[in-house]
């Protein structure tokens, strides 16, 4: 815990300004807005202890033009601080079971389709493109299915710490594309604040695209990706 202090002290660019800190409150804001949040006071009626958790993870994502850090965060520990003020609200607001499955299932066969695809729960395995076509395969579809379900996976964020939590999430999203633009573009050795940028918009677009898709469109890509990932597992044998 020292060490990891320690290093979040050295790097401070990464606390106060990218990718935590205040390009994070902004980027939330507009998060919040593009979401239909317009009572801007209602966004400050949080406590730390809900924004916190969503803005250490952000903080810790390895985006490609975040400053360099000793210390990676796994995909499962970056999901749960990420809904954490979700969780929260479990405890006063009742449980909607089919919304719970609506939104969640698909999560969960897109983070078990990027695991299989990268081999490792590491969110830094995210910005390596596998060379092998299935993984790319698998690595694509899980991308797609988590984008597709982030829209029914959090309420409206109508405070700051939904609205980081929707932030968050979109940006692991962006982390496959990012790679993906790197890889298959000249861009990224030029310009890579472009490719950040870039991965960004299209994560929040697809965001916005999926809200208004039918339900069915998000069951048949989990089930894709249970499948794709099922399929890794066996050419791993």
């Amino acid at each position: 815990m020292t060490d990891l202090l320690g290093a979040l002290g050295q790097a401070w660019v990464r606390v106060l300004i990218f990718p935590g800190g205040l390009s994070a409150f902004l980027l939330s804001l507009l998060v919040a807005y593009i979401s239909g949040c317009r009572q801007v006071e209602r966004l400050y009626a949080v406590t730390l202890l809900d924004v916190l958790p969503p803005l250490c993870a952000i903080t810790l994502l390895p985006l490609v033009t975040a400053p360099s850090f000793p210390y990676g965060l796994d995909l499962p520990t970056a999901l749960v601080l990420l809904l954490w003020p979700v969780v929260r609200r479990f405890a006063t607001t009742p449980l909607d079971p089919p919304r719970l499955i609506e939104g969640y299932v698909p999560l969960l066969s897109a983070m078990l389709a990027l695991i299989s695809a990268t081999a490792t729960f590491d969110l830094g395995g995210l910005l390596r493109w596998p060379t092998a076509l299935p993984y790319q395969i698998a690595l694509s579809i899980g991308t797609i299915t988590w984008l597709a379900a982030l829209p029914y996976l959090l309420p409206p964020p109508t405070d700051l710490a939904l609205a980081t939590s929707r932030l968050g999430l979109i940006l692991i999203g962006s982390l496959p594309i990012s790679t993906a633009l790197n890889v298959y573009t000249e861009i990224g050795s030029t310009l890579p604040w472009l490719i950040t940028a870039m991965s960004s918009a299209t994560a929040i677009a697809s965001t916005i695209a999926f809200g208004s898709a039918p339900a069915s469109v998000r069951y048949v890509l989990a089930g894709s990706a249970f499948i794709t990932a099922g399929w890794i597992l066996g050419v791993g044998q």
